[in-house]
C-alpha cells in the first residue's frame, strides 16, 4: 500500500518535522548499547530461572510455576523488541525491512506479541500474590494448589491478553513509500486521537494501575493476618515460625519486584500522559526521540532486571543458580594451598550435614502437620508452600 506525507502524519500522530528529525550519532550508540545489554542480560536471567524451576522437583510449587511463567515473558520481550527497535534506529522511524505478505504478518505480530508478554509478566506476579493470599488466609480451601489448575490459569491469562490485543492485527498495516517499507498504525474509519487515548487509559488500568493496587493490597493483607498469627506453646510453634518467615520472605522479594517495575514503567506512562495533555500531540521533536531514549530503556529493561531479584531474595534459586552452574563453586576452590583440602572436604561434610538435618525437619513438619490441625482452639490453621 503506497502513502503520502499527510497518510504518514495521520497514522502516526506526529508533526512532519519529526518524520524528518535524524538522530544524533552519540544517540545512536547510546541506544544500540543499551538494547543490546537489555537483551542479553533478559534472555540469559530469564531462561536462567525457567531452567532451575524445570530442573529442581521441589521448586514446582504454584507460585514458581507463576514466576516461571513471567520469565517466560520476560524473555520473548527482548527477542522481539530488540531487533525491531534497531532497525528504527538505523533506517528510520518504523521503517520494516521486511516487505510482502510476510513483512505485513510481522508488522502485526511483532508489536501484538511483545505488549501480550508485557501484560502476561505483571498480571503473573499478581497471581503470585493470589496464590500467597490463599495459602494465608484459606490453607484449607486454597484455590490454585493443584498442578493442572496452575496450568489452566497460566493459559488463561495467556489467551485473554491475546483476545485484548487482538486489534493489533487490524490497525498495524505495512505501507511503502517507493520500494522501502514502513509499519504504521491506522484508526480509520474511527478517529485516531481519541481512540488511541482509550485505548491507552485502558492499558494503564489494566497493566499498571491494576496489578499494581492488587498486589499492594493483598500483602498487605497478609503481613496483618501473620502478625495477629497465635503461635502455639508447643515444641511444634518453630515450624509456624519458619513459615511466617518464609511469607515475609516471599513478600520482600515480590515487593521488590513490583517496586522495580513501579519504577521502571512510571516515567513511560507519565510521559504518555504528557503527550496527551500537556503537548496537546505536538510534542517537539527534539524532546520526543530523547524522553523515548530515556523512558523506553527504563520501561523494557525490567523485563532483564526482574530475575536478577530472585537471585538475590530467594535461597531456592540462589542454590539452584550454583546447581546449573557448576563453575561457580569450582572458582571457589581454586587457587587454595594443598593445606586447604581439608577445609573444601569439612565444608562440603557440613554442608550434607545440613541438608540431612534440613530434610528430616521438612519430613517431621509433615507428620505433624494432622496434629496441628486439630487443634483449632489452640492455633489458627496456616498451610504454607515450604517452597517459593
Amino acid at each position: 500500500m503506497n502513502f503520502s506525507a499527510n497518510s504518514t502524519t495521520n497514522s502516526t500522530g506526529l508533526g512532519p518535522n519529526c518524520e524528518v528529525y535524524t538522530m544524533t550519532t552519540f544517540s545512536k550508540v547510546s541506544e544500540t548499547i543499551g538494547y543490546l545489554l537489555v537483551l542479553i542480560f533478559g534472555v540469559i536471567g530469564n531462561t536462567l530461572v525457567v531452567a532451575i524451576v524445570y530442573r529442581n522437583r521441589s521448586m514446582r510449587t504454584p507460585a514458581n510455576y507463576f514466576i516461571a511463567n513471567m520469565a517466560i515473558a520476560d524473555l520473548m520481550v527482548p527477542i522481539f523488541l530488540v531487533p525491531k527497535t534497531l532497525a528504527h534506529v538505523y533506517h528510520g522511524r518504523n521503517a520494516w525491512l521486511i516487505g510482502g505478505t510476510f513483512g505485513e504478518f510481522l508488522c502485526k505480530f511483532v508489536p501484538f506479541i511483545y505488549d501480550v508478554c508485557l501484560m502476561v509478566s505483571i498480571h503473573s506476579l499478581v497471581l503470585v500474590a493470589v496464590e500467597r493470599f490463599y495459602a494465608v488466609m484459606r490453607p484449607l480451601r486454597a484455590a490454585i494448589r493443584s498442578t493442572r489448575r496452575c496450568i489452566v490459569i497460566i493459559v488463561s491469562i495467556w489467551l485473554l491478553a491475546m483476545l485484548f490485543h487482538g486489534f493489533y492485527f487490524y490497525v498495524h498495516r505495512l505501507f511503502y513509500l517507493g520500494k522501502k517499507a514502513f509499519c504504521y498504525i491506522t484508526w480509520e474509519p474511527l478517529d485516531y486521537r481519541q481512540t488511541v487515548e482509550k485505548i491507552h487509559i485502558a492499558i494503564m488500568i489494566l497493566f499498571y494501575a491494576f496489578p499494581l493496587l492488587s498486589i499492594t493490597t493483598l500483602y498487605c493483607v497478609i503481613i496483618l493476618k501473620l502478625k495477629r498469627q497465635r503461635i502455639p506453646g508447643t515444641r511444634y510453634g518453630h515450624m509456624i515460625i519458619n513459615r511466617q518467615k518464609r511469607v515475609v520472605n516471599t513478600f520482600r522479594m515480590v515487593m521488590t519486584v513490583v517496586l522495580a517495575f513501579f519504577i521502571c514503567w512510571t516515567p513511560s506512562i507519565v510521559f504518555t500522559l504528557l503527550c496527551f495533555h500537556h503537548w496537546d500531540w505536538e510534542v517537539p521533536c527534539d524532546i520526543l526521540f530523547h524522553a523515548q531514549l530515556v523512558v523506553y530503556m527504563m520501561a523494557f529493561s525490567n523485563n532483564a532486571i526482574t530475575p536478577y531479584i530472585y537471585f538475590v531474595f530467594n535461597e531456592n534459586y540462589k542454590n539452584g543458580l550454583k546447581a546449573l552452574l557448576p563453575w561457580y563453586e569450582k572458582a571457589r576452590t581454586v587457587g587454595y594451598p594443598r593445606g586447604h583440602l581439608s577445609h573444601s572436604t569439612n565444608s562440603s561434610l557440613r554442608s550434607t550435614i545440613m541438608t540431612t538435618r534440613i530434610s528430616f525437619k521438612n519430613s517431621v513438619e509433615q507428620i505433624a502437620e494432622p496434629s496441628l490441625m486439630e487443634q483449632p482452639s489452640r492455633i489458627e490453621p496456616l498451610s504454607l508452600d515450604q517452597k517459593t
